[in-house]
């Protein structure tokens, strides 16, 4: 039920319980003046907030069951739930309007009427624990007319009309549990990772074969191969970088300082060996 409607419903039942306010009052002084209730003291108290508060409810009765009154609901809206021959699926199932503003009870042949429904539009489904069943829309208006429709979340603005009196069929079993995974093959077979390590396998046990059989196709592989091989005249970009970031350069020597450098070196083995011998002689003599 609308909340706006519901609670203009409860305000007017208020309305009707707080006549009864007086009966009460004079009830509750007379029992507390008159302890002993046994000779009906307060009979005429009692009775008076009897016939109020019976009065009450009939005005409250009224105001649920009178069709004219549109702020409480003068439609309704009536169909037929269908499942297969000899299920009891019937017992536990429930139509809700707008996910339980109103509800219904299907009948022992599957037909159903929810009633005291005001003008608007409505998402009717069907709620069972044995079967699914697809949600219709319900459009009413002001006069009384009635047109359903199947509900499109995706596309509102596309209508497909739908009978009415309404016919809920059944489309299939719900499914409350999860199948568990069980390993397949297939599963690594087409893993990703798997693919993108059979695939250069493959192409390397089948293009020499290929070359072999064809010397033109030898001929263009030999030439990738050679063309992937390091050539020894291409600079290292490893180098390049390290002279580029790394500190000044050292200047290669010249022939001339590398003979001077070995002239010296030997003049100084020459001299070491010298002395080496003559301390030789001394220790001899």
């Amino acid at each position: 039920m609308p909340e706006s409607v519901a609670r203009k419903r409860l305000t007017t039942i208020a309305k009707n319980v707080s006549t009864c306010s007086t009966q009460a009052t004079l009830y509750a002084a007379c029992v507390i003046n008159h302890s002993d209730l046994k000779k009906d003291s307060c009979l005429k108290e009692f009775l008076a907030l009897k016939d109020c508060v019976q009065k009450a409810a009939l005005k409250n009765d009224s105001l649920s069951l009178n069709p004219s009154n549109e702020s409480v609901g003068s439609f309704k809206i009536e169909g037929k739930i269908i499942v297969p021959p000899g299920d009891n699926a019937l017992e536990n199932t429930r139509i809700l309007i707008d996910e339980g503003a109103y509800i219904g009870i299907p009948q022992v042949d599957g037909t159903f009427v929810i009633s005291g429904i005001p003008s608007g539009s409505y998402i009717v489904s069907v709620v069972s624990p044995l079967h699914v069943f697809e949600p219709v829309r319900v459009d009413i208006n002001a006069k009384g007319k009635i047109r359903a429709r199947k509900v499109n979340f995706i596309q509102p603005g596309e209508v497909v009309a739908m009978k009415y009196p309404l016919n809920f069929e059944t489309h299939g079993i719900p499914n409350y549990f999860q199948k568990r995974e069980v390993y397949r093959l297939t599963d690594v077979i087409m893993n990703p990772m798997f693919l993108t390590l059979l695939i250069p396998l493959a192409l390397l046990l089948i293009l020499p074969k290929l070359a072999s059989q064809d010397p033109e196709m030898q001929r263009d592989l030999q030439q990738a191969s050679n063309f992937l091989q390091p050539n020894i005249n291409t600079p290292d970009l490893g180098d390049m970088f390290a002279n580029f970031f790394g500190g000044p350069k050292k200047q290669k020597p010249t022939q001339q300082q590398q003979n001077q450098n070995n002239g010296a070196n030997n003049g100084l083995l020459t001299g070491q060996q010298k002395r080496k011998n003559e301390g030789i002689n001394k220790r001899r003599n």
